[in-house]
């Protein structure tokens, strides 16, 4: 995994070698997401790196509202699940878009979710489950939650840090190389503003921890790396997630 730049506002690159690949993704395949505005509101686009050239962007939404911080992910069988944030009068929520075969679902919104939620990030594991962790208020402060969406139905979210009185925000949630589940973000504690992480073990999410140093380190490093990777056609580079796929 390589992370570069905080989880709002700038330019990300993860890495995800999604098991049993077999020709949808190879070592030269990326997809490209990101938010932009098209003369009215922020729409959601997406541009896929193959053959050594990104293709043609494609909208995926079209609706009357802002649609910001999108994240992608594949899983072995080609399926890319997208989430994003949308806003508008009613307030912040985070919908999603499937694309099998060769097009694009109609964007749905994630169900059961807590008041305000944003700020998604989507990883999908080996047995092809995709996980999403959000930002979301439980009527006192912003907490992490998570849901999975399996055969064809997402799980009520559950919060994964420790019930407290203190803000959690910017998480993101990766699936390591054994298939555990982790998820990190950062949290207000005693001191201040650090770097937690949850595994999932036992049907639930175990008792947060303070990330490794590397990872705590990875969420503070510069975008410069990240932003000239990104093409001409991305006008705006403040909203830009790149998932590149490795066998």
């Amino acid at each position: 995994m390589l992370l570069m730049g905080a989880l709002m506002g700038f330019a990300l690159i993860f890495n995800h070698n999604p098991a049993g690949a077999t020709g949808q993704q190879n070592d030269n395949t990326k997809d490209m997401v990101w938010a932009a505005s098209d003369g009215v509101r922020h729409a959601i686009y997406i541009s896929t790196w193959s053959n050594n050239s990104w293709s043609d962007p494609v909208k995926v939404t079209t609706d009357n509202t802002d649609n910001i911080t999108p994240c992608i992910d594949v899983a072995a069988d080609g399926t890319k699940y997208l989430v994003w944030t949308t806003v508008d009068t009613k307030g912040h929520r985070i919908r999603y878009a499937v694309y099998s075969g060769n097009a694009w679902s109609a964007p749905k919104e994630l169900p059961n979710q807590p008041e305000g939620a944003n700020a998604p990030f989507i990883a999908v594991d080996d047995a092809g489950t995709a996980w999403v962790v959000f930002t979301g208020n439980d009527g006192v402060d912003d907490d992490i939650y998570c849901s999975r969406f399996i055969k064809g139905a997402w799980s009520k979210p559950s919060r994964v840090n420790a019930p407290n009185q203190t803000p959690d925000m910017n998480p993101y949630i990766e699936i390591t190389a054994s298939n555990t589940v982790v998820a990190t973000w950062q949290g207000f504690r005693e001191e201040g503003y650090t770097m937690l992480q949850s595994l999932w073990g036992k049907g639930k999410w175990q008792a947060e921890e303070p990330a490794a140093a590397e990872e705590a380190a990875s969420a503070e490093e510069d975008t410069t790396a990240a932003q000239d990777t990104i093409p001409d056609f991305v006008v705006d580079k403040r909203q830009v997630f790149t998932r590149s796929y490795t066998k």
